[in-house]
């Protein structure tokens, strides 16, 4: 299963970046080969506009400009915002390579921003691997909260499984494995800790996974993945609370989401079960200093929820209510699920695009 050739990146805190979509809209990843200038991610950031991007190095093009901010995520779109005051962005005219292909791609998220321009062509550099002619979005109108980002746009890392992206080119991975760079369309996964853990301990490999991270044989599990549209999804028999099932349905792996989230009907169902748990304006909270063991059955192991990944910041005066990082989401039909950074902190993922796989292990 591991490449021969992968593209291993020690980052500082985590390795995602954040969704700005109220839901899912993320999966992975970026890496690079180089050393990175990390800004942190807390553990327990709440708010999906608020979390701080990554700033990586694709350069879309190979003049000198600043090192740029790219959110991470699994759509399958490849975009750019331009220079912006608050934050360094793609400027066309300073590319040689740049090829306007005048053709309209868009893309909405469940916030209602909006990303939307002109479909072009150019140099796309991860690290020292260099595509020429990769279709990109040009971000040329943004509305809602992606004016105010810091970020320099979206690297799309979907499965693949779609005939074309948006933009009307090859998802990245998939990309990648095609200009010989990686031979698996594969990615590898462990979310690293802010405030709880040591910096340093999140990591990403293209091409392929690091063993050293995780325990393999009864504590790591291989699932077919049940998604057709480009996503990661898995399917939950059940989902417990303590010793209680709950709910049971599908789950979609989003390292851009800040929370899990799911229908009001299973949100409710998980909470009548933590002690102490109640739902109070407009939110769902937890006492913050709960025990409660969610934990979700994926294949034929059941992965448990750190108590302290459900806990946010507080949310009365005492301090001694706080957010859940489980919450509820009026347009997610029930049985669905998006298990975000909470969950994912507690696994490695392996995401394989050409077996469209899925596997998780248990951290070393």
């Amino acid at each position: 299963m591991q490449s021969k050739q992968t593209f291993t990146k020690l980052l500082e805190a985590v390795i995602v970046a954040v969704s700005l979509s109220a839901d899912i809209h993320a999966i992975p990843t970026h890496a690079l080969d180089s050393q990175l200038d990390v800004r942190q991610v807390w553990q327990n950031e709440t708010n999906h506009n608020s979390s701080e991007a990554v700033n990586i190095l694709p350069r879309v093009n190979t003049v000198n400009v600043p090192l740029q901010a790219y959110q991470i995520e699994g759509q399958d779109a490849y975009y750019v915002a331009g220079f912006r005051g608050h934050r360094p962005g793609y400027h066309a005219g300073q590319s040689t390579s740049f090829q306007n292909l005048h053709q309209a791609w868009q893309i909405q998220y469940a916030d209602g921003s909006r990303a939307s321009g002109d479909v072009a062509r150019d140099r796309v550099r991860i690290g020292n691997m260099a595509m020429a002619g990769f279709p990109i979005g040009m971000a040329d109108t943004l509305t809602g909260n992606l004016r105010t980002s810091r970020d320099s746009g979206v690297a799309g890392f979907a499965n693949g499984r779609r005939a074309a992206t948006r933009t009307g080119g090859p998802a990245v991975l998939d990309a990648l494995r095609d200009t010989g760079y990686i031979e698996l369309s594969m990615v590898g996964i462990k979310l690293g800790r802010g405030a709880h853990g040591a910096a340093g301990t999140g990591r990403l490999t293209l091409g392929g996974y690091d063993a050293t991270l995780f325990h393999g044989g009864n504590d790591m599990v291989t699932v077919h993945n049940t998604h057709a549209g480009g996503l990661w999804q898995v399917t939950l028999p059940s989902i417990r609370v303590g010793g209680t099932t709950v709910a049971h349905g599908t789950g979609i792996l989003d390292t851009g989401a800040a929370r899990i989230t799911t229908s009001p009907h299973d949100a409710e169902a998980v909470h009548a079960r933590i002690p102490g748990a109640a739902y109070t304006q407009g939110v769902f909270g937890l006492p913050c200093n709960t025990h409660a063991v969610v934990s979700f059955r994926i294949g034929n192991i059941r992965w448990g929820v750190n108590s302290r990944d459900l806990v946010g910041p507080a949310i009365n005066n005492q301090g001694t209510v706080c957010l859940s990082q489980i919450q509820a989401l009026g347009n997610k039909p029930v049985g669905t699920w998006t298990l975000g950074i909470p969950f994912l902190k507690n696994v490695y993922q392996i995401l394989d695009s050409d077996n469209n796989d899925i596997s998780l292990a248990r951290l070393a």
